[in-house]
C-alpha cells in the first residue's frame, strides 16, 4: 500500500494503520517535507514531529487529521482532483457556432464575374489607344492589398508568450497557472509568498536547491529557478503554463509527455502475437499477470521505479555520499517512494548523470529496466525512454521484444506456463503461483475470443 493506491481508491486509512507501515510512513514524511511541513527525519517512524506536521497539513487543507483519505493522498502527491474535468463542456458549444458556414457566402462573390465583362469591353477597342487603359492596374491593386494584412496578423500572435494583463489578479497557486493561457513576469510571481513557496517546493523536489522553503525569493531560489529554466529551455524571467506544469509534475527534459494517455488497443495485442507466432490469448495472459496494470500515471508520465543501487553502479558511486537517497552501493527497499514520487528521484538523478539515471529505472507496462534497452529493441536508452512516453502500445512491444530476446517466446507458443514463469520470475514463481495464474488468464481470454 502506498499513497498512489490510496489516492486512486475509495478506502480511508486510519493513522494507526499508517504508523505500522514504515514504507507508507516514509512516503508521507517525504511528501510533508516537500510541502514544507517539517516532519523531522524521513525514517519511516511516525513520531511526535511527524504527527504535528500531518496535523498542520490536514488543518491547512481542511482534512481529517486522524486518517489518510483519498483526497488527503491526492493533496500530498499534488494530484488535482478529478472534478475539474467538467470544464470541457463549454467546448462542445463552440462547435455548433462554426455554423456560420455562411462563410460559404464568399462563393457568392460575384466579383469574379464582373472581371470577364471588363476584359470583354476592351476587345472591341482594337485601336492603339486602349493599350494604356489603367484597367489592368486597378485589378491587381485591390487584390494584393487585402491579402498581406490577413497573413501578417496571425504570424506575430503565436510567436511570443501571451502575458497576463497588469490588472489580472495573481493566481492562488501553480495549478491554476498551468491550466491557463497566460505567462507571468517573474517580478510579479516572486513577490507572492504562496507562489514562491510552491516554486521552492518544486525546485527542491527536483534537486535544484532553492534554499529554505520559506516563501521568500532570495538568491538561492533565483539560482535554482534559472537552473530549472535552463534544463527545459524556459525563459527564467517568466513563468509560463508549461513551466508551472513541470514544477508540479517534472518530466525528463527534452522528452515530451503525451496527453491524453494512449492506451492499449486490441490491434496492439494482435500485432505482438503475430510477431511472436503465439495466440493473442497468450499475450493477454502475460500482460494480465506480469504487467503493471496501466503503463502510465494519471498525469501522463510513464510508471517507473528508480533503482538507487543501479544508479550508483552506472556512476561509479560518485554520488553515494552527497545524494544517498538516489545513489546507494547496495539495494535498499527503504529508498523507494512509489508512484509519482519516483519521478522526483529520477529527475534529480538525471541532473547529475542523465544516461545513468535513464538506465537505472524500470519503465511502463513491462517495467523493463533502461539498461535493457537493447533487448527491448532499441539502440540507445534515449530512444527507448522516448517511446515509453509515447503509448502503451510501444510499451507492450518493448516488453515482448525483451521476452523474445531472452528466448521465452517458445514457452508462450507451446503454452508452457511453468517454463515461462520459471525463467521470467525465477524460482519464486511456485510460491506466487505465477504458472497457475498465467494458465487461468489464458483460458479466460481464449474463451472470451
Amino acid at each position: 500500500m502506498n499513497l498512489n493506491t490510496i489516492a486512486s481508491g475509495t478506502a480511508i486509512v486510519a493513522l494507526t494503520t499508517v504508523r505500522n507501515n514504515q514504507n507508507l510512513t516514509r512516503e508521507v514524511q517525504q511528501r510533508l517535507t516537500s510541502l514544507g511541513f517539517q516532519p523531522g527525519l524521513v525514517d519511516g517512524i511516525w513520531g511526535n514531529r511527524t504527527q504535528s506536521a500531518f496535523t498542520a497539513f490536514a488543518t491547512r487543507n481542511r482534512l481529517q487529521a486522524d486518517v489518510i483519505s483519498p483526497r488527503a493522498a491526492q493533496v500530498l502527491l499534488g494530484i488535482q482532483p478529478r472534478p475539474t474535468t467538467p470544464t470541457p463542456p463549454p467546448r462542445p458549444t463552440p462547435v455548433p457556432t462554426p455554423t456560420p458556414p455562411t462563410i460559404a457566402q464568399p462563393p457568392a462573390t460575384p466579383t469574379p464575374t464582373p472581371r470577364p465583362p471588363v476584359t470583354a469591353t476592351p476587345t472591341p477597342a482594337p485601336t492603339p489607344t486602349p493599350r494604356p487603359p489603367a484597367t489592368a492596374t486597378p485589378t491587381p491593386a485591390p487584390t494584393p492589398t487585402p491579402r498581406p494584412p490577413v497573413t501578417a496578423t496571425p504570424t506575430p500572435a503565436p510567436s511570443g508568450p501571451r502575458f497576463a494583463p497588469p490588472t489580472q489578479a495573481i493566481p492562488t497557486g501553480l495549478r491554476p497557472i498551468a491550466s491557463d493561457v497566460f505567462t507571468w513576469q517573474m517580478s510579479r510571481i516572486s513577490a507572492d509568498q504562496r507562489l514562491t513557496r510552491q516554486i521552492q517546493q518544486g525546485l527542491d523536489a527536483m534537486g535544484h536547491n532553492p534554499g529554505p522553503i520559506d516563501g521568500l525569493w532570495g538568491g538561492r531560489t533565483q539560482a535554482g529557478y534559472v537552473e530549472f529554466s535552463r534544463a527545459y529551455g524556459f525563459n527564467s524571467n517568466e513563468l509560463s503554463p508549461i513551466a508551472a506544469l513541470m514544477l508540479l509534475e517534472p518530466a525528463i527534459p527534452r522528452i515530451p509527455v503525451t496527453r491524453p494517455i494512449r492506451q492499449l488497443t486490441s490491434q496492439n495485442f494482435i500485432d505482438v502475437a503475430r510477431s511472436i507466432g503465439c495466440e493473442v490469448a497468450a499475450v493477454r495472459a502475460v500482460v494480465d499477470v506480469e504487467a503493471a496494470g496501466s503503463g502510465f500515471l494519471r498525469d501522463g508520465r510513464p510508471k517507473i521505479l528508480f533503482e538507487a543501487h543501479w544508479f550508483s553502479e552506472f556512476t561509479n558511486g560518485q554520488f553515494d555520499e552527497s545524494d544517498g537517497d538516489i545513489s546507494s552501493p547496495v539495494w535498499n527497499r527503504a529508498l523507494y517512494i512509489g508512484g509519482a514520487g519516483e519521478w522526483d528521484r529520477i529527475y534529480r538523478a538525471s541532473n547529475l548523470n542523465r544516461a545513468g539515471a535513464l538506465k537505472s529505472a524500470s519503465w511502463g507496462l513491462g517495467q523493463i529496466m533502461g539498461f535493457n534497452h537493447g533487448a527491448a529493441g532499441y539502440r540507445d536508452v534515449e530512444s527507448f525512454v522516448r517511446d515509453m512516453h509515447e503509448s502503451e502500445g510501444k510499451q507492450l512491444t518493448a516488453m515482448f521484444n525483451f521476452i523474445k530476446s531472452n528466448r521465452l517466446d517458445r514457452f508462450l507458443i507451446n503454452r508452457d506456463w511453468a517454463g515461462f514463469a520459471l525463467r521470467y520470475n525465477g524460482e519464486s514463481y511456485r510460491v506466487n503461483r505465477y504458472d497457475e495464474k498465467l494458465a487461468e488468464a489464458y483460458n479466460y481470454w481464449r474463451n472470451a475470443a
